[in-house]
């Protein structure tokens, strides 16, 4: 659990759902702390994360987010090796406001898309909760059920080497505008409405 809230003035933030296993989560490139959380500008800075190892079981992400615009692809997350390489994301799909929860298997990719275009608001919070579990893919919108695709696919057991809040692995996509607020990943656990 990275929790970006009051972070005024820090550069990085530990891990807050762990026993002092060292991952952080370090604002680069002029990513700032706030009261609300990590600001990004879109331009360039993200958030860096201590790679660890998961995959292989039952998983959870969840975000609280909130964008000031929307650019290209951009991520609240991607975890993976580099582009195409067993990426774990959460995004909106090109420059619109539908939400995108994929996950990669080499370069072998499932996608789960937001049914609805207005999944993310520009400078409205929404809580974001990407789950997987076998083949079962969901998305919900603030504590709601939104989408389910049943042909997806759990990420591999490995330790990715780009863990990054805020940026793609791929060069030509954008970089998140916006704030988070925090993050959580819930391993071996799908979460539901509930």
């Amino acid at each position: 659990e990275f929790d970006f809230r009051n972070s005024t003035g820090e550069l990085f933030i530990l891990d807050t759902g762990s026993d002092g296993d060292g991952i952080t989560a370090e604002f680069k490139r002029g990513a700032k702390g706030s009261i609300e959380g990590v600001v990004l500008d879109g331009a360039n800075d993200y958030v860096d994360v201590t790679p660890w190892e998961f995959g292989g079981e039952a998983m959870t992400v969840e975000a609280y987010v909130k964008y000031d615009a929307f650019n290209y692809w951009s991520r609240i997350l991607d975890f993976g090796d580099g582009p195409d390489d067993d990426n774990v994301l959460l995004a909106n799909e090109y420059t619109s406001s539908t939400g995108v929860w994929s996950v990669r298997i080499g370069n072998s990719w499932k996608h789960l898309y937001s049914s609805s275009s207005t999944f993310f608001q520009a400078s409205v919070w929404v809580h974001v909760v990407a789950t997987v579990d076998g083949t079962t893919m969901n998305l919900y919108k603030d504590g709601a059920l939104t989408d389910t695709i049943t042909d997806g696919q759990e990420p591999v057991n490995m330790t990715r080497v780009q863990h990054w809040i805020g940026r793609s692995a791929w060069s030509g996509d954008g970089y998140l505008d916006g704030t988070i607020a925090y993050t959580r990943f819930w391993h071996g656990t799908a979460l539901d409405a509930t």
